[in-house]
């Protein structure tokens, strides 16, 4: 979320969509062991999987690990506490998060719309929007005191307060400046560079088997 803007993807059968927007739109639908249901989820996991490129939508972490969920960045609701139920089965309403950002703790059921007017797409967010807004207008990311690049992001210095709003209100709503995000970042950040390192020196080592 704090890299890059999503794009939306376009993998769900049109026949499908209109299906589950015309039939399903109701309470606890989301939830339903139906065969539609759940090939929509299946279509939209896969798709959000590459198009996040294994990472959660808004930690930007690894997914593998961390119990991924299809998560509604307009809440649905409840059966008893329904929200935002017309954009349940949109696209550009659900991301791949981890069970960290999607729980309680974070984001859960809170409300992030501000204001409905008109189609999804003009509707207005407290948090940075992963599809609609583009984070470099929103976030800097400091480098490491060591020079290397950073991973935890701050409100752009130079923004004006609509979007350092915005920015501080997704960091705080997913806690991405906690020290629970800081110490997964680092192991993750140490497991890349050990990856390429090793990957260095075995592609040094295939021309140079005295390195082996």
């Amino acid at each position: 979320m704090f890299t890059r803007k999503l794009v939306t993807t376009n993998k769900v059968p049109q026949d499908l969509l209109d299906k589950l927007n015309n039939n399903y739109i109701k309470p606890g639908a989301w939830d339903i062991n139906d065969e539609n249901v759940n090939k929509f989820k299946e279509i939209m996991k896969n798709a959000l999987q590459e198009l996040q490129d294994g990472k959660c939508a808004y930690c930007e972490l690894p997914l593998a690990t961390r119990n991924p969920e299809i998560e509604h960045i307009a809440p649905k609701g409840g059966i008893k506490r329904v929200k935002h139920i017309e954009c349940m089965f949109l696209p550009e309403n659900l991301v791949y998060a981890c069970h960290n950002c999607n729980s309680t703790e974070c984001k859960g059921q809170k409300d992030t719309v501000v204001k409905k007017e008109g189609d999804y797409s003009n509707w207005e967010f407290n948090i940075v929007h992963p599809y609609f807004d583009d984070p470099r207008e929103y976030f800097d990311i400091p480098s490491l005191e060591d020079g290397s690049k950073g991973f935890i992001p701050i409100p752009k210095v130079d923004a004006d307060s609509y979007h350092t709003n915005k920015a501080k209100n997704t960091i705080k709503m997913f806690r991405l400046d906690s020290e629970k995000v800081l110490e997964l970042a680092k192991e993750y950040m140490t497991k890349r560079h050990n990856e390429e390192f090793n990957y260095i020196i075995q592609s040094v080592s295939s021309y140079r088997p005295e390195l082996q």
